[in-house]
């Protein structure tokens, strides 16, 4: 039978299920496409993509790609993700006609050092496949663990999913509306009368403490701080607190903030901005923004999706700021500030004692930033303006970046992987 001629630049996608939870169950590829966040994703990136069942795997002269996309990862790479390969795709993958790809970018955790993939390891690799399945995944370190911890039966291949996702969102915003006609900042300076923005829909423990902290401080007074809660309930608040062990420590500071998380148990609240726990949950309710928000406050207090020392999973909420035209401190892993850095944005040392981006223990980033933050504060109001009047060329510089940025040059390693040209 002669092979149905691709082109050479599109990648074939094949797929025969839905995830559901911890397995899947048999679908129509449209089905599959509908759910899908990496075919939208690349589309938007400008690759084409070829969506075919898997049963036409040997129609084609370029070899197909069987993606298997991951939500809930830790709970999935738990649970197995061999699991969710099925015996028709196995027995192709085996015959060296289709190629495996875990889909994860959206996801950015340490699934690696604690050793949840070590089953898997160890099925995959007994199959002997005569190519390795691809581990696409959202933590910028992944490879440099799984060298370190020995997992040779996969191939991962680290991508920033969301800054990309985030540029596209907007692009198309902008057909839409007028969502971001921000004044310059130089020229709304006499409207700034908050100290910083806060923005909170995932109430992880990290995040409750910190606006713990930031309450016990006093430094919630003249800001603008969200704490959605999304559908989490009150027990899912005193359970995030609970897992704040990197808090038990015997420097003074942090037994006072130990003991401000039990006061603060007593009396958790949600804080409402712009969206409440019914909008944000529609159509991505949190990767929305108001420009009011960003030209009445001085700097963004960005906290991310995670303060793992061990990864690098840079989100949309470190390049919000960048795009409004905003100084920025981030709360999150070691090396965020430099991984923007090598992407060409400008950072704020002006404003913030930066090194705590260089610090690996979450205890000494957290102090860093807050004594930068209360500094700030601290500061009158004209000394605020001033920072800000001399930062405004860095400020335009980064929304400007960001909006021309090729995030599509970064993922062009990834693709070349994927059509087995490297």
């Amino acid at each position: 039978m002669e092979k149905n001629q691709t082109d050479e630049n599109s990648l074939i996608f094949l797929y025969d299920h839905v995830q559901v939870g911890n397995g899947f169950v048999k679908e129509s590829p449209e089905l599959v496409y509908e759910v899908s966040n990496s075919v939208p994703h690349l589309e938007s990136l400008g690759f084409v993509i070829q969506k075919e069942p898997l049963e036409k795997a040997s129609e084609f002269s370029t070899m197909g790609l069987y993606v298997i996309e991951l939500s809930q990862i830790y709970r999935v790479c738990e649970y197995g993700i061999h699991r969710l390969i099925s015996q028709k795709a196995l027995n192709l993958a085996k015959s060296g006609k289709i190629r495996i790809v875990f889909w994860g970018a959206t996801e950015g955790g340490n699934i690696i050092d604690g050793g949840l993939l070590k089953e898997s390891e160890r099925v995959i690799k007994s199959w002997k496949l005569p190519l390795k399945p691809f581990f696409i995944y959202g933590d910028l370190r992944v490879q440099e663990k799984a060298k370190k911890n020995e997992l040779e039966s996969l191939f991962f291949c680290p991508v920033d999913y969301w800054g990309p996702s985030y540029q596209h969102q907007m692009k198309e915003k902008w057909k839409e509306e007028s969502v971001l006609k921000i004044e310059k900042p130089i020229h709304t300076l006499e409207k700034k009368k908050y100290d910083f923005l806060c923005y909170n829909a995932n109430p992880k423990s990290h995040r409750l403490a910190l606006i713990a902290e930031l309450k016990r401080k006093g430094l919630d007074k003249n800001s603008l701080i969200s704490l959605v809660g999304r559908s989490y309930a009150e027990q899912g608040f005193i359970d995030n607190l609970n897992a704040m062990a990197f808090f038990n420590s015997t420097h003074p500071e942090f037994k006072k903030i130990s003991k401000n998380i039990e006061k603060y148990k007593k009396n958790i609240e949600y804080m409402y901005l712009d969206q409440n726990l019914d909008s944000i949950e529609e159509a991505h309710g949190d990767r929305r923004q108001q420009s009011n928000h960003y030209e009445q406050s001085f700097f963004s207090f960005v906290t991310e999706s995670t303060l793992e020392s061990e990864v690098l999973f840079p989100t949309e909420k470190v390049f919000k700021p960048l795009l409004n035209e905003h100084p920025f401190i981030v709360y999150g892993s070691p090396g965020l500030l430099g991984y923007l850095r090598s992407l060409g944005f400008e950072t704020f040392p002006e404003f913030f004692d930066e090194s705590y981006d260089e610090k690996l223990d979450q205890r000494d980033r957290l102090e860093i930033i807050l004594e930068s933050v209360t500094q700030f504060c601290n500061l009158p109001i004209e000394e605020k303006r001033n920072l800000l009047s001399s930062a405004s060329e860095k400020l335009v510089h980064n929304s400007e970046h960001f909006k021309k940025i090729k995030f599509k040059d970064n993922y062009n390693i990834v693709i070349e992987n994927l059509r087995g040209k490297i």
